[in-house]
């Protein structure tokens, strides 16, 4: 047994030396192939070539959406450089010169051969492949915003009180050309709060639908006040309108309930007759009757609520 045991360990260390000699001579012919193909100069291959383009008045112009960032195209050359090519080394991008950028918004990839021709040596051009380079680009403008809150949500039986405040509430919004002439003034903020019971104060951040553009300021701060709604009672004077004299109407007390609306801070401010009935003559029906009307011209009841009634008209005793 044991003398099988050292048999076997001598033929599998054989074995195994003798695979290492056959790996290794096969991986320096390989090598030796891979290096003297790299050596001819008649490979024929596509690739895709970084290109930059360059146009002047960069610092005037925005660039919409983004610029192509290679081409691809047939060549001819050396197994070298073409290695090198593949991964990326030593190669400097095709710089694409565009005389009129606000004018046009593609080159045809034919066009490019002269640019190709002249700036790049290691590998001869045949072809290129790509039939169009796509880019927009916009003279930068600049302009001046008003601002505007809109959707400000105050909570059940809350209301908003006096004028929004917005700090500025004008703005510089600078992008391209075509997306600053078509905003629409007043830009409208919205207010991220839902169902608001109390004064409210935000720092808003400016934000457009183009990552073009751009304001200064880019944040505003947005305010105002938010108060409670009352409902109240008010027995009010019933009054006479356009009535000829020797006429009057018919009721039992020239004073009517009407209820009200009226943000609380101002219920303690309002006086008194704050709301009139009336009626007017000029409406009398054609069974002598006329309906009652209420009015107020206090700027701080919201709503009036009454059951109108028709009264008659009758000759004065």
């Amino acid at each position: 047994m044991d003398l099988f045991q050292r048999s076997w360990r001598k033929s599998s260390n054989v074995n195994y030396d003798k695979w290492k000699i056959i790996s290794l001579c096969i991986l320096a012919a390989t090598t030796f192939w891979f290096f003297s193909a790299l050596n001819k100069s008649d490979y024929t291959t596509t690739i895709n070539y970084p290109i930059e383009l360059v146009y002047p008045g960069q610092d005037t112009l925005v660039v919409i959406g983004k610029l192509p960032k290679s081409l691809r195209m047939n060549v001819t050359g050396g197994g070298w450089n073409l290695f090198r090519r593949s991964f990326g080394m030593g190669t400097n991008p095709l710089l694409v010169t565009v005389n009129n950028p606000t004018d046009i918004r593609y080159l045809l990839g034919s066009s490019l051969a002269p640019h190709i021709n002249d700036q790049i040596t290691t590998f001869s051009l045949n072809s290129v492949i790509t039939d169009t380079i796509h880019f927009h680009i916009e003279k930068e403008s600049r302009r001046w915003i008003k601002l505007s809150v809109e959707g400000i949500n105050p909570g059940e039986n809350h209301i908003v009180l006096g004028d929004i405040l917005v700090e500025p509430d004008t703005i510089s919004v600078s992008g391209p050309l075509t997306y600053v002439n078509n905003l629409i003034e007043p830009m409208l903020l919205k207010v991220s709060e839902r169902n608001i019971t109390e004064d409210y104060q935000e720092v808003i951040d400016i934000e457009f639908a183009h990552e073009q553009m751009w304001s200064i300021p880019n944040q505003v701060s947005v305010s105002f006040r938010v108060d409670q709604l009352t409902d109240l009672e008010h027995l009010a004077p019933v009054t006479t309108q356009n009535f000829p004299n020797g006429y009057t109407i018919d009721m039992e007390s020239l004073r009517y309930l009407v209820q009200y609306t009226i943000a609380s801070s101002y219920q303690d401010s309002i006086g008194e007759n704050f709301i009139q009935v009336y009626a007017d003559f000029a409406e009398m029906k054609s069974d002598s009757t006329i309906r009652l009307k209420a009015h107020t011209d206090n700027q701080f009841i919201l709503k009036l609520d009454f059951d109108s009634v028709s009264v008659p008209v009758v000759k004065e005793r």
